[in-house]
């Protein structure tokens, strides 16, 4: 048969799974399930019983061979697990003593040889550790067999490697137990283990009877006997073969006269005696537990537990009750699984997915076994490493990606914001341009209005009194002697140059000359009351008489009476001052901090203000 190759996954992480081929030898046959394990979960390759010679029959030879090769053929680079008939190990239930507490190995060394009779040269012994029950505060359950049992299984059961091959043939075992603990793991790996049960394992010569308790097993035994005796009382009744009586037997006739049936009956309730005897007599070594046969449900497996209404029959016997073995959650209910339980058992120990307890292989297999199991562990580290480091790569470069995309957004926003920012630029400096063009505008027309006021205000000024209105001129021109002749008529267009501004003083001042004919006190008092009322004006915050030093005669003659003259300065009232929006001033004449939030403009001290121009 082709081998099958197993799952890439397994072979470059062997963390991630196993595939385990399990061999449970019988005198006639030998019982193979291949499983496969992957993250946990198990799931049976194949299953199958082949023909297997007879011990004593068995040597190096091609032909004594031949059944094993042919079982692995498919699953030569596996691992392999081996059942260890109960028959050839003895095992017994000890409670180890409170003075030997402190070396429990020495205690059950010598108690090995006591049970065993042999010496350490000889023997191979196993121990596993259990929770106390019945009188026993600190049980150990221990197991003997001779080494020779163990290398002459290995021996028989592991193939040759190729000459190529530079391993030993037998690290490829990764586990050795007795039928006994296969039945716990087996047993063990249901949804719902009872606490107490028997289990029993119906083999052709043999039977193997494990008993839990608590949860936990406690004492396995075998006996001779088992299906192949119920196949020979049916020969010996019906005159026919071995072979013949065992095809009866699958096929529900066991018995084709009545002498038949009687010798299949008396031969089933003699292996019936043999189990409830070796069950009774252990009960009775633990009378403190208060378990009677009714307590223990027995539940049958085996090659001899394939026969049709063999456990209805039993449970007629007597008051132990033959239930069917439950089946696991990751075994398909249609698959036919009686014969394979212990093997199954055995597959869930190799692969660590039952609780320890006996094992028998030696130690130097232990050791390879546990370096393997190390190197798989530092696998896994090391896959979880790198599994970890992708994972934060990937994290990483998404992250720099969104950052890219983030800056390529930001990155676009500012040129906009930018080429915003110069549109902005441009049109405060035309704005600031025609600002000022039409500030000295303004300024002449605020003038002039101010003018037209304090005109307006100095006529109706209201007297009995004699005088006349001389001059009237602002401070500025006052004091220069002279009058600023009007502007023209037509005025010039916008593009051209804006005019020239007059500088104002501080304050607006006006200079009023008046003419009062009278002389005296007459005319002081007609001045005082010209400024009396010209103070009741909103529009002037001080009219007094304007001091000697600051008047000028820049009126003519003949439009006053010499010595008669008075001067009055008129101060307008403080009012805003003429505003227009201080706009972005023109480029390069400062510059722009945008490292701080918002864009602030700050003139720069090396250069000086920019001289507005005319707009176009």
């Amino acid at each position: 048969m082709a081998p099958v190759p197993a799952p890439i996954l397994h072979r470059l992480l062997p963390a991630a799974g196993h595939r385990l081929v399990v061999l449970d030898p019988g005198t006639r046959c030998l019982k193979v399930l291949a499983v496969e394990q992957t993250f946990g979960r198990l799931r049976i390759l194949d299953r199958r019983t082949v023909e297997w010679p007879d011990t004593a029959e068995f040597n190096d030879s091609p032909e004594s061979r031949e059944p094993i090769l042919e079982a692995l053929g498919p699953y030569a680079d596996s691992l392999l697990a081996i059942v260890l008939p109960q028959h050839r190990v003895i095992s017994s239930t000890l409670d180890i003593p409170a003075d030997a507490a402190a070396e429990p190995a020495r205690f059950l060394e010598a108690e090995a040889r006591k049970l065993s009779g042999f010496g350490d040269e000889s023997l191979f012994h196993a121990t596993a550790q259990l929770r106390p029950f019945g009188r026993y505060r600190h049980p150990c359950l221990l197991t003997l067999c001779k080494r020779d049992e163990i290398q002459e299984s290995i021996r028989r059961h592991v193939p040759p490697q190729d000459e190529s091959d530079s391993s030993t043939p037998d690290q490829v075992v990764t586990e050795i137990l007795p039928t006994g603990e296969a039945l716990f793991a087996a047993m063990l790996a249901t949804p719902n283990p009872p606490l107490n049960a028997v289990l029993v394992d119906l083999g052709a010569e043999n039977t193997v009877v494990g008993l839990l308790v608590g949860g936990q097993g406690v004492h396995a035994t075998s006996f001779e006997g088992g299906s192949a005796s119920f196949a020979r009382a049916i020969a010996e009744a019906s005159a026919c073969t071995v072979e013949e009586a065992e095809a009866r037997l699958l096929e529900r006739v066991p018995a084709d006269s009545e002498a038949a049936g009687q010798a299949y009956a008396h031969a089933v309730e003699r292996w019936y005696t043999d189990l409830r005897r070796a069950i009774s007599e252990w009960l009775d070594d633990f009378p403190e537990l208060g378990l009677t046969l009714a307590d223990l449900p027995v539940y049958l497996c085996g090659g001899g537990a394939t026969q049709p209404g063999l456990a209805p029959a039993l449970s007629r016997f007597g008051s132990l009750q033959f239930r069917p073995w439950p089946q696991p959650p990751d075994i398909d209910p249609d698959l036919p699984m009686t014969p394979y339980w212990v093997a199954y058992g055995a597959a869930q120990r190799a692969l660590g997915k039952a609780p320890p307890g006996i094992s028998l292989l030696p130690p130097h297999l232990q050791r390879t076994r546990r370096r393997r199991r190390e190197w798989e562990f530092l696998q896994a580290v090391n896959l979880t490493l790198v599994i970890l480091a992708a994972l934060l790569l990937m994290g990483a470069m998404a992250r720099q990606h969104t950052l890219v995309q983030r800056k390529g957004s930001l990155t676009l926003d500012t040129r906009a914001t930018i080429a915003t920012a110069s549109e902005i630029a441009r049109t405060a400096q035309r704005v600031r341009t025609i600002q000022e063009y039409l500030r000295p505008i303004l300024a002449r027309q605020r003038h002039t209005l101010e003018s037209l006021e304090v005109l307006t205000a100095l006529r109706q000024v209201r007297t009995n009194d004699d005088f006349w209105l001389v001059s009237l001129a602002d401070a500025a021109s006052y004091q220069a002697g002279t009058t600023v002749p009007p502007p023209p008529t037509n005025t010039p267009p916008i593009a051209a140059s804006p005019p020239a501004s007059v500088p104002q003083p501080a304050r607006r001042e006006f200079i009023a000359e008046i003419c009062i004919p009278k002389d005296g006190d007459a005319a002081r008092r007609v001045l005082s009351q010209f400024v009396t009322d010209l103070k009741s004006q909103p529009h002037f915050a001080r009219v007094d008489e304007l001091p000697p030093e600051r008047r000028r005669n820049v009126i003519d003659p003949r439009v006053a009476i010499s010595n008669h003259v008075y001067f009055v300065a008129i101060e307008l009232a403080p009012r805003p001052d003429l505003h227009l929006p201080n706009l972005l001033p023109p480029p390069g004449n400062g510059r722009w901090d945008s490292r701080r939030t918002g864009a602030v403009y700050s003139p720069r001290p090396d250069r000086p203000a920019a001289t507005p121009t005319a707009a176009p």
